[in-house]
């Protein structure tokens, strides 16, 4: 298991409804680390090498939206490292430090989401710090 797979398991831990997550390279779209199991990341490594670069254009992904997994989303939030994303049923958080983005997504109302990007903003915030 790699150290970023191990910072995925412990994300998942703390956070029971993160339903799936990933850590991606930025800018170079490489997939570092993707939860596996029940909580399994279904994007493709094609989808999350195009997802980091919605944050090099954040305009647009607020125009069109993202594709992730099979499933279309809204983009109503995009920051300069931070982008989220909704369905009906489920969503992501997505948060950008200097060399990765961190990845996740949740199911069901959206009474979860403050859990879930506490979170990820947490996790976030104690790499930039590393």
């Amino acid at each position: 298991m790699s150290a970023w797979d191990t910072y995925l398991s412990s994300l998942h831990l703390e956070c029971a409804t993160i339903a799936r997550s990933a850590i991606i390279a930025y800018p170079s779209g490489e997939v570092w680390a993707r939860s596996k199991g029940a909580n399994a990341c279904p994007c493709t490594d094609t989808e999350l090498a195009a997802f980091v670069k919605c944050f090099d254009d954040l305009g647009k992904v607020l125009e069109t939206g993202v594709d992730l997994g099979g499933s279309h989303y809204i983009v109503p939030r995009a920051e300069k490292n931070f982008i989220c994303g909704k369905t009906d049923e489920k969503g992501f958080f997505a948060f950008k430090i200097k060399t990765a983005v961190i990845l996740v997504g949740y199911n069901g109302a959206t009474d979860v989401t403050s859990d879930v990007r506490d979170a990820v903003e947490k996790l976030a915030d104690d790499l930039t710090s590393i």
